[in-house]
């Protein structure tokens, strides 16, 4: 439509940043899980596809009012309850984590902690929901699949689990593609939107 043109034609979107560092192409030895606790995260969806996998080992990081339920899912399961982290330690766990999983049923926007992995090199499987697929690219830089489908997100991990080479091709895309949110390329483009709209601001309305 006309008007959402011009709307666009006006609109600069500018992306989070985050402190990237040099991260590894290295595969850890487990699935990883960061987020709150609650029924429509979907980790009732993961706990059920990592169950009789002898690949590899999940820990889930964060806390909430679905633990229990939870933790008896994961029962007899090769599964570590870590419960709630300081933000600042999340990078403990991603460093050796073999993928990010986020298996959110509902839209969850664009979760920090994808950042967080992609600049460790971690790959991300997750559903595609709200604004993840605007940064997670099935097969480049991660795995996507749709939310509530159990036997995808488990063909996923064992894909990522098994094949090394696909694990460090996306390892390695991820390291290339978050460099465009790391800070020192972030920040210009901020300063620059401020100073257009005090530039605007003292010329009045257009």
């Amino acid at each position: 439509e006309p008007f959402m043109e011009m709307l666009s034609a006006k609109i600069k979107v500018v992306p989070n940043g985050i402190a990237v560092s040099p991260g590894s192409s290295k595969a850890g030895d487990y699935v990883l899980y960061v987020g709150r606790l609650i029924e429509n995260k979907g980790v009732a969806d993961l706990l059920h596809a990592v169950r009789g996998q002898a690949l590899v080992r999940t820990v889930v990081v964060g806390d909430g009012p679905d633990r229990v339920r939870l933790e008896g899912i994961a029962k007899g399961a090769d599964v570590e309850f870590v419960g709630m982290v300081e933000p600042e330690d999340v990078a403990f766990y991603l460093k050796d984590a073999l993928v990010l999983v986020l298996p959110s049923r509902l839209g969850d926007g664009l979760p920090n902690v994808i950042l967080e992995a992609m600049a460790h090199g971690v790959p991300v499987i997750a559903t595609r929901s709200a604004g993840i697929p605007d940064i997670v690219c099935d097969g480049r830089t991660g795995l996507l699949f749709d939310p509530g489908d159990v036997d995808a997100l488990r063909s996923a991990i064992e894909r990522l689990a098994a094949d090394s080479g696909l694990h460090s091709a996306i390892s390695q895309n991820t390291l290339q593609f978050i460099k465009q949110f790391a800070w020192p390329t972030v920040v210009p483009q901020v300063e620059a939107m401020l100073q257009f709209a005090r530039t605007r601001g003292k010329a009045g309305p257009a």
